[in-house]
């Protein structure tokens, strides 16, 4: 199994535990395996949404346990890239999810997500 990016909509769910059985166990998986990944900025949304010293406690378990993938000069560049693309074909999307996909580009891993950011991202892309 190799390294997967999951974005911050992903791990809120996982969080919360309102993904479905499937996607629950996959991510389970993943975890357990040491073949999760976020970035700085997922980790950034993830803080953002903590509502309690519970929440803010079981993020930073989480946080521990995961990779995370640096956000170096080629993942820049493959941000203006992808956001340069998006706003040819007329897509608005938030640069924060222009980011996460060009980590994921990046360092070639795939990335899980529950936005439909993402995929107008890939139309773009294709």
């Amino acid at each position: 199994m190799s390294l997967v990016l999951v974005d911050s909509s992903m791990c809120i769910a996982y969080l919360r535990q309102k993904l479905s059985p499937e996607a629950d166990a996959t991510l389970a998986e993943l975890f357990l395996s040491d073949h999760l990944a976020i970035t700085r900025l997922i980790w950034i949304e993830l803080y953002c949404g903590v509502r309690s010293k519970r929440e803010e406690s079981e993020l930073a378990n989480f946080i521990s346990d995961v990779r995370m993938l640096d956000t170096d000069d080629q993942c820049w560049k493959e941000s203006a890239r992808i956001a340069r693309l998006c706003q040819h074909k007329g897509v608005n999307v938030p640069l924060s999810d222009i980011q996460v996909q060009a980590c994921a580009n990046r360092y070639g891993v795939d990335l899980l997500h529950n936005d439909k950011h993402f995929d107008l991202i890939q139309s773009s892309l294709s």
